[in-house]
């Protein structure tokens, strides 16, 4: 027999041999898994009240109540959104008071009824909110903008109408929207959303343009924007200003006339 002449050291070797042989398997990190269902899953999902869609100008969420020309818009920016490949729609308009939440809300109901594509609507007019407001779910819905949410926060706060859209909206005011608008957090954050929900259409409820830079500040994170102007208040020059300015840093898909008294005139 072998004289054991270390015997302290020989024990100790065995002693690693022995840990070594009932370590667990090395795993493999963890990888991200796409999977839009169970994202859209997990929003909860909210009831809205037609009266008082009605009495804040909103209208469409059943067939007896659609509008014709928010149906024809919508299927517009559909039709256009597929030829171009065209996700990211803003809607803007040159200064207040031109309706461009209230398009936004009623598109948001349109698309409702469009149940073979999903939708994430998003209150990006941070500094006056109204979304929550025309929806009639000040009580019900998120204090704060999906800005300030982490991923995993986003989905306890998104709220979704029927099976396919999702509304994030918010009712605080926020000052230095402009530099929220334009950092990089805010395109990572859009960019992971496109990921997770893959939805076809993103639409974003935007500042104006022409009353500070927070409009501005968003463009190019965006494909596409659509102009809201209203006829007995904006001018000519404000609207070909604000084409101008969309049309440097994305690509307009025209403008959309609000009030309009005469319709059938060319």
């Amino acid at each position: 027999m072998e004289q054991l002449t270390n015997p302290r050291e020989l024990l100790k070797a065995a002693e690693k041999t022995r840990q070594a042989n009932f370590l667990p398997p090395t795993r493999k990190p963890e990888q991200h898994i796409n999977d839009p269902d169970a994202a859209w899953g997990r929003l909860s999902q909210v009831t809205l009240d037609e009266t008082t869609l009605a009495k804040n100008g909103l209208s469409g969420l059943s067939y007896e109540t659609a509008l014709q020309p928010i149906d024809q818009l919508r299927t517009r920016l559909m039709l256009h959104a597929a030829d171009k490949q065209i996700r990211r729609i803003g809607l803007t308009s040159p200064t207040r008071q031109c309706g461009k939440t209230m398009v936004a809300g009623n598109l948001t109901l349109s698309l409702t009824r469009r149940f073979d594509i999903r939708s994430l609507v998003f209150d990006f007019d941070l500094s006056k909110p109204d979304l929550i407001r025309s929806f009639g779910l000040e009580d019900r819905g998120p204090k704060f903008s999906a800005l300030e949410y982490s991923r995993r926060n986003f989905d306890t706060n998104c709220m979704r109408i029927g099976e396919n859209v999702g509304l994030s909206v918010h009712s605080t005011p926020y000052e230095g929207t402009a530099e929220m608008l334009a950092s990089r957090k805010t395109r990572q954050f859009i960019d992971t959303l496109q990921t997770d929900f893959d939805p076809d259409i993103m639409l974003f409820d935007m500042p104006p343009l022409l009353e500070n830079d927070e409009g501005m500040a968003l463009l190019d994170a965006l494909d596409a924007v659509l102009i809201v102007v209203r006829a007995d208040h904006t001018t000519v020059a404000q609207t070909d200003l604000a084409e101008r300015m969309v049309a440097e840093r994305t690509q307009s898909l025209g403008v959309v006339l609000n009030n309009c008294r005469f319709p059938d005139q060319p």
